[in-house]
């Protein structure tokens, strides 16, 4: 009986909490995703100077 009497009285706030949790982790790992892609941005462009450094020096 203690247990329904506190599940109606905090089952709503459970519930949020959990939600609150899987939102803190889905932007967490937004968060990864984005740093993963600056990363790879980075090394495009890197990969792009060096060829245009490349070529310059194949061209003397």
């Amino acid at each position: 009986m203690v247990e329904q009497l506190l599940q109606m009285r905090w089952g709503g706030l459970v519930e949020a909490v959990a939600v609150l949790e899987e939102v803190k982790g889905l932007s967490q790992m937004l968060a990864d995703f984005s740093s993963v892609s600056l990363v790879g941005s980075q090394l495009a462009l890197d990969l792009v100077q060096l060829g245009g450094q490349l070529s310059l020096l194949l061209l003397e």
